[in-house]
């Protein structure tokens, strides 16, 4: 089982399998079912569990609410079931869909005093109301299960005396961790890969451009911010629309900002505003597109632009591009153990079990 041992005060918890199974003993199912039981009182049956059978052993699946899920259906059905509650819509033209809920399984509990993640995913399967209640008592009080932007995602962790982590998992479907010393079961040792800056060699490929930044520093730091805000609307006239940053192009905006990287020298000033223009940073291009509406009048855009950041901004979307489009140079694998505490990384994560993607933390 456990290759550690935890104070009985600390191990104690509502998941507890002998819990679940004095539960079984002393509680009837509820009606209409042969194997669910609640997990606190009985009026919250939103939170219960089922007793089952897998591999000949006698396991508990907590379900905590429901999952919903759409399909499809036709004129007819929607005209029938429409205004009675049935949670059916229109989405177009002859296109309605009907969402159809089923109870949401969290995870199983297992003899060992182990626990496995059920979850389809990491936002909607572990979502606030379920996180309350893991910290509340589901899990022992040394577990805390977060959402932590820094690692990608929802962690759970053990934490130590001093609040620190001193185990730390993604929290995927199929991940399994005991629940009294939070370690992995046997059967889920996954591993956490991603990618770690190779902070050398980004600073010899930063050298040819370290210049150009540093006359862009001081010419913005010197001008007026209506007078920046000038020039990005009229390079913004005789360029096309700049892409929206969202994930699936960012390497569109990568190519861009490489392609600019040629002009720097030249013309810094403006390669400058273009590459912030592409990324939106310090709200440059908002500022551009709203401050003719009368709204913006009197506003003031230098507490929203902040100069004094915009070419460290720059600078480091910048390097970033670099390190995507020269990742065999610039980057470099690596890989952690299964409850190791890895540490934050803008490249994301990719979490490992018996050779597949189980999840991308990013």
């Amino acid at each position: 089982m456990t290759t550690e041992t935890i104070h009985p005060q600390y191990a104690t918890c509502q998941l507890d399998y002998a819990r679940l199974e004095r539960i079984t003993t002393v509680e009837k199912p509820y009606r209409g079912s042969t194997n669910r039981y609640p997990i606190e009182s009985r009026k919250y049956s939103h939170k219960c569990f089922y007793e089952e059978m897998i591999d000949g052993e006698k396991v508990y699946k907590i379900a905590y609410g429901k999952s919903w899920t759409s399909i499809s259906i036709t004129q007819e059905q929607y005209k029938l079931e429409s205004g009675k509650n049935n949670r059916v819509y229109k989405r177009g033209e002859n296109d309605y869909i009907k969402y159809v809920g089923e109870v949401h399984i969290v995870g199983i509990v297992y003899p060992d005093r182990s626990f496995e993640f059920l979850t389809d995913n990491q936002h909607y399967g572990v979502g606030q109301g379920l996180k309350v209640h893991i910290n509340g008592g589901w899990l022992p009080y040394i577990g805390y299960i977060r959402s932590s932007k820094k690692h990608g995602g929802v962690v759970i962790s053990r934490r130590g005396s001093n609040r620190t982590d001193e185990i730390l998992h993604p929290v995927f479907k199929g991940l399994r961790i005991y629940t009294d010393t939070f370690e992995t079961h046997p059967k889920c040792q996954y591993k956490v890969v991603g990618y770690k800056t190779v902070i050398k060699n980004v600073r010899e490929a930063m050298k040819p451009y370290e210049e150009a930044f540093k006359i862009t520093d001081v010419m913005f730091r010197n001008m007026e911010i209506n007078s920046i805000l000038d020039i990005a609307e009229e390079l913004h006239k005789d360029c096309d629309k700049p892409s929206y940053t969202h994930p699936s192009n960012n390497y569109k905006i990568d190519n861009e900002l490489i392609r600019l990287s040629s002009d720097l020298s030249t013309q810094p000033l403006d390669t400058a505003i273009k590459m912030a223009w592409e990324y939106n940073l310090n709200s440059i291009r908002t500022a551009v597109r709203t401050r003719s509406h009368s709204y913006y009048t009197n506003y003031n855009w230098s507490t929203t632009i902040k100069v004094h950041t915009l070419t460290n901004n720059i600078k480091r979307k910048f390097r970033d591009a670099l390190c995507r489009t020269n990742n065999t140079t610039l980057l470099k694998l690596v890989e952690y153990e299964a409850g190791t505490k890895y540490p934050a990384s803008i490249w994301g994560y990719d979490v490992m079990l018996n050779n597949e993607v189980m999840m991308h933390y990013k």
